[in-house]
């Protein structure tokens, strides 16, 4: 009857507030945990090359996936319905994470931060003219939005816009077509989509010995920062 009805349009309403709630605590821990990584990357690279702390990380993760993972997905973790993408979607993070790093050497960690924020627009625009979504005034106003802040952030001509700043916008165009990529591939097993991310980083990275040209006197902050890291 129509109390039935009532009862279950309150209970889907329900169900959706809860997802939509846990949907937000989700990007906010994402968030938090970006903005550690962030960081801990400007610490580490003040003391060494970009190259290789972007390569630790990747080493450390690949390590972890492989020792939780593997055992439980065996050959699934390394499934995949086109091994090209993966691979061109693990080189856009690899350059997003050097780009990122080399600006936080440059530049002050919420400049090179604020700066990156242009990637959902470009994400955006990438999603209309590559994956077919529709053009609304809304998805227009945010792309317009996010630009406008990037120039308020940077501001031609002052201290902020200089050659660095070109790091962490070139990073934020790395980003969208990692997302876009991600998006195309939404069909493969997230866990596979993790492992190749961390595996294509760290052997691209290995093979330029990004450990060579400094001394390995670590101390026990650096090494945690590290792992923290990966």
């Amino acid at each position: 009857g129509p109390r039935d009805q009532g009862n279950a349009i309150a209970t889907l309403n329900n169900r959706h507030a809860h997802v939509t709630a846990a949907a937000a605590l989700t990007m906010a821990l994402a968030t938090l945990c970006m903005a550690c990584m962030d960081a801990t990357s400007k610490y580490l690279v003040a003391k060494y090359p970009a190259s290789f702390v972007v390569w630790i990380r990747y080493a450390l993760q690949s390590l972890v996936l492989v020792a939780v993972l593997a055992p439980r997905m065996r050959a699934r973790l390394i499934a995949t319905r086109s091994l090209a993408l993966q691979v061109v979607r693990s080189v856009t993070l690899v350059a997003t994470s050097l780009l990122l790093v080399a600006a936080f050497r440059a530049m002050p960690l919420a400049d090179a931060t604020a700066i990156s924020f242009a990637a959902p627009s470009i994400v955006t625009i990438l999603a209309i003219a590559l994956l077919g979504e529709r053009v609304t005034v809304a998805r227009v106003a945010s792309v317009v939005a996010g630009f406008v802040g990037v120039v308020l952030i940077v501001r031609p001509g002052s201290d902020v816009f200089r050659g660095a700043a070109l790091l962490p916008l070139i990073a934020a165009a790395t980003t969208a077509a990692y997302q876009v990529l991600t998006r195309k591939l939404a069909g493969d097993d997230t866990r596979a989509m993790l492992f190749y991310s961390s595996a294509v980083g760290a052997v691209i990275l290995s093979l330029f010995l990004p450990w060579r040209g400094f001394a390995h006197d670590f101390s026990a902050g650096d090494v945690a920062a590290m792992t923290a890291l990966g």
